[in-house]
């Protein structure tokens, strides 16, 4: 708090960004009859803002900070490796003439944490985005970067959703095998014979 009066144009933008995840779903208010002291139960994470010369603050939620010999990093399974190798992605895009590229906004923001995870996300915040109001309790929604299992469960629901849109008709099962293949976490290089091969494949997978 001492840092925000200091220096209101830091806390500007620290608000922006934190009423951003507010505003879109990533973070709610938890509810008072929801408010616990029980230990086991509920895990907060601390919080700071991380400024790069070309883009907005960042909020950086710390999974790793060791309470009591502990951390939400080291009490959570990371889940298995489901990055595609590099190189191969790599080599792979160098094939045929025609080369996409893009990548997935905000990947780890779009996928929900389990409703029944969220209370060891919870962190502190001022009510009403003011330092004049209540200090009180907000729980995030969303994986984070930098959390131990993020990579590895943002890339199970893109496999998934590739899956779904293949039973679904969307998409050929040749077509979901080259773009889980083409895919390194949320980075796409892919290549083709022609353009309008490109437009059509890339059209139909990620609309």
């Amino acid at each position: 708090i001492k840092r925000f009066r200091s220096d209101p144009e830091y806390f500007e933008e620290y608000k922006l960004a934190i009423g951003e995840y507010i505003d879109k779903g990533h973070a709610e208010r938890v509810p008072d009859q929801e408010i616990t002291t029980e230990t086991g139960k509920v895990h907060f994470l601390a919080h700071h803002g991380v400024k790069h010369p070309r883009k907005k603050l960042r909020i950086v939620f710390d999974t790793s900070l060791v309470t009591q010999g502990k951390s939400l990093t080291s009490a959570i399974y990371p889940g298995p490796d489901l990055l595609q190798s590099l190189n191969g992605v790599f080599m792979r895009f160098r094939v045929d003439d025609i080369a996409v590229m893009g990548d997935l906004e905000k990947f780890y923001h779009s996928v929900r944490i389990p409703a029944e995870d969220t209370n060891f996300y919870r962190f502190f915040w001022f009510m009403n985005n003011t330092l004049d109001s209540r200090i009180v309790e907000f729980r995030l929604r969303i994986h984070l970067f930098g959390g131990i299992s993020s990579q590895s469960c943002c890339i199970h629901a893109l496999h998934t959703s590739i899956d779904n849109a293949k039973e679904a008709g969307a998409i050929t099962e040749e077509i979901a095998t080259k773009t889980k293949r083409s895919m390194y976490s949320d980075d796409y290089l892919g290549s083709f014979s022609n353009v309008n091969q490109a437009v059509e494949t890339v059209t139909r997978t990620f609309e």
